[in-house]
C-alpha cells in the first residue's frame, strides 16, 4: 500500500508544480495497479460499489457518447466522452480495489499528508508574492516575462479542495497545532490568489463545516435538495438573474459576477432550443453564435458556460440534467451513511467542491475530474486508516 500513501501525498504538490498532471496521476496509477492486481490475483474487485451509481454513471456515459449523432461538432463530443469514460473507469478499479483491501499496513498519510498541503500552500504563497518562480522554471519561461496570477488558479484550487482530508487527519489525531496551520497557511494562500472561486468556496465550505458539527444530516440534505433543484431550473435561474440582476454582483467590478451572468444568460437560452437531448458534449466551444445583448460581457463565443448545471442542460438537455440530479441524490444517500465525526468533512469538500463546478470551471476540465476523483480516492483511504487504527487499539486492549 505503499505505492497508494505516496500517490495521496505528492498530490498536493504535484498540483502546484503542474496542475495539467492532476487529470492522468489517478488513471494512470489506477491503469498500473489494476493490471498489477490482475496479474497478482486473475480478477479484479467488483463488489463494492453501488449497483446504482454504477448503473447512472454507464447510463450517462452511453448518452453522452450517442450525442455523437446530433452534436454540432460530432468528433469533439465522442472523443472527450471516451477520455472522460476511460478516466472515469480506470479510477473506479483504483477505488475497488481500495475498498477490498482489509488492513492498511502503513501510516505515512497521517504522517505527511497534512505536511504535504502546508507545504503545496507555502509554494503557492512563494509564487504569488515573488514572481512565479515554479511557473517560470517548470515551463521553461524567461523571468522577465510577467506571468498573470490567473496561470496558478487551478493550482489555488486543487490545494483548497485537498485542504478538508488532510484537515480530518490532523483532527482525529487531535493534533491541534497542525490542524490549524492548515486553515492558516491554506486561508493565507487562498485570499492572496486571483481566484474568487477559490475564496468562495474556502467561506462556504468553512461555514458548511461550522453548520454541520450541530446538523449534519438535515444540511446535507438541504444542499442536495437545492443542488438538483438548481439543476433542474438552471435554464430559467440563469435568465432570471441576468434580467434582475443582485446589485453586488454588478457592482463587484473585480469579480467576474456580471460577465458570468451575461455567459449563464446566453447559454441558457441556447440550451432551451433543443432542451431534450441537447447539442452534445462539448457543445459550448463548438458554438459561435451565441445570442447576447452584451451589456455585461463583450465576448458571445465561450469555451464552457462555468457553470455544472447549465454546460449539462446545453450538451445533453432534460435528459442530461436527470442523470446529473439522479447522481446527486444517490451520492448524497451514500455518504450519508457515514458517521458525524466524518459526514461533516465531506460536507465541506462538497460544497467546496460544487463552489467550484457552478461558478469557476467546467465539468469536463481534466485536472478538475481528476482532482474530484483523487479527492473521493483519499476520503477512502484515510476513513480505512482510522477504521483500522480504531480496531488494532481495540485488540489491543483486549490482549492487555
Amino acid at each position: 500500500m505503499k505505492f497508494i500513501e505516496i500517490l495521496i501525498i505528492i498530490f498536493p504538490v504535484i498540483a502546484v508544480i503542474s496542475p495539467k498532471l492532476l487529470a492522468f496521476l489517478l488513471p494512470v496509477a489506477g491503469l498500473l495497479y489494476s493490471i498489477f492486481y490482475l496479474i497478482k490475483y486473475k480478477s479484479l474487485p467488483l463488489k463494492n460499489l453501488d449497483l446504482k451509481i454504477v448503473t447512472i454513471l454507464g447510463t450517462f456515459f452511453t448518452f453522452a457518447a450517442s450525442s455523437y449523432f446530433w452534436s454540432v461538432n460530432p468528433n469533439d463530443s465522442i472523443e472527450k466522452t471516451i477520455k472522460i469514460m476511460l478516466a472515469v473507469v480506470i479510477s473506479i478499479f483504483m477505488i475497488e480495489i481500495l475498498l477490498k483491501k482489509q488492513e492498511v499496513s502503513h501510516n505515512y498519510v497521517i504522517k505527511f499528508f497534512p505536511i504535504s498541503i502546508i507545504i503545496a500552500s507555502i509554494l503557492l504563497l512563494i509564487e504569488t508574492y515573488f514572481g512565479y518562480p515554479i511557473y517560470h522554471i517548470v515551463r521553461n519561461i524567461p523571468y522577465d516575462i510577467i506571468v498573470a496570477p490567473a496561470k496558478i488558479n487551478a493550482s489555488v484550487v486543487a490545494v483548497s479542495v485537498l485542504m478538508w482530508p488532510a484537515i480530518y487527519v490532523a483532527w482525529q489525531n487531535k493534533n491541534l497545532l497542525v490542524t490549524s496551520t492548515i486553515i492558516i497557511f491554506t486561508a493565507i494562500m487562498v485570499f492572496s490568489s486571483d481566484t474568487q472561486t477559490a475564496m468562495l468556496g474556502f467561506v462556504l465550505s468553512c461555514t458548511a463545516f461550522l453548520i454541520a458539527i450541530k446538523w449534519p444530516r438535515f444540511l446535507l440534505k438541504i444542499i442536495s435538495i437545492l443542488t438538483i433543484a438548481g439543476i433542474m431550473l438552471s435554464p430559467w435561474i440563469a435568465q432570471i438573474l441576468y434580467n434582475y440582476p443582485p446589485s453586488i454582483f454588478v457592482n463587484w467590478s473585480s469579480a467576474s459576477a456580471a460577465p458570468r451572468m451575461e455567459v449563464w444568460d446566453y447559454v441558457a437560452r441556447y440550451a432551451l432550443n433543443s432542451p431534450i437531448y441537447g447539442w452534445g458534449i462539448e457543445a459550448t466551444r463548438n458554438i459561435d453564435n451565441f445570442d447576447s445583448t452584451k451589456k455585461f460581457y463583450q465576448i458571445t463565443k465561450v469555451t464552457h458556460p462555468h457553470n455544472f448545471a447549465l454546460q449539462l442542460w446545453i450538451e445533453l438537455g432534460v435528459i442530461g440534467a436527470i442523470l446529473g440530479s439522479a447522481f446527486t441524490y444517490l451520492f448524497t444517500k451514500i455518504i450519508l451513511r457515514l458517521d458525524i465525526d466524518k459526514l461533516k468533512f465531506l460536507i465541506a469538500s462538497f460544497v467546496n467542491i460544487l463552489v467550484i463546478n457552478l461558478f469557476g470551471y467546467g465539468m469536463w476540465q481534466g485536472w478538475l475530474i481528476g482532482l474530484e476523483l483523487m479527492l473521493i480516492f483519499s476520503y477512502i483511504y484515510i476513513f480505512q486508516i482510522n477504521k483500522d487504527t480504531k480496531l488494532s487499539r481495540c485488540k489491543k486492549a483486549l490482549e492487555s
